[in-house]
C-alpha cells in the first residue's frame, strides 16, 4: 500500500494526492460510507473512490465503477453486477479525469 500512496502523491493530480492522504490515516480514521450515500452522490458510468470502508446498508440503483480501501462482505454480495471493481493502481495507471471521492 506504500508504494501505491507514493505512486498517487507523485501524479501531482490534485484529486489523486487527496486520495493519498486520506490513505495515510490510520485505519481507524478512514471513512466508512454506506451504499444508499454511493447512490445518492453518484451516477451511471460513474468512478466512485472510497478511502475507506464500504458498509451494505441501502441498495446501488445504477452500474458503477469503484475503487474502495475495503468492503464488507455483504455489500460486496450487493455490488455484484452493479460495480466494477478496481484497485487503487488503477487510479495511477489511468488517471482517470473524472473521479467521484466519497468520504
Amino acid at each position: 500500500m506504500r508504494e501505491t500512496i507514493e505512486k498517487l502523491r507523485k501524479t501531482k493530480k490534485k484529486s489523486l494526492v487527496l486520495i493519498a492522504r486520506k490513505l495515510e490515516t490510520a485505519t481507524r480514521r478512514r471513512p466508512e460510507v454506506n451504499l444508499w450515500k454511493i447512490d445518492k452522490y453518484s451516477k451511471e458510468g460513474d468512478l466512485v473512490v472510497v478511502p475507506g470502508k464500504v458498509l451494505s446498508e441501502g441498495e446501488l440503483s445504477h452500474k458503477i465503477e469503484l475503487v474502495a480501501f475495503s468492503l464488507t462482505k455483504k455489500a460486496e454480495e450487493k455490488l455484484k453486477g452493479k460495480a466494477k471493481l478496481h484497485s487503487f493502481e488503477y487510479l495511477v495507471k489511468e488517471q482517470p479525469k473524472k473521479i467521484k471521492v466519497i468520504s
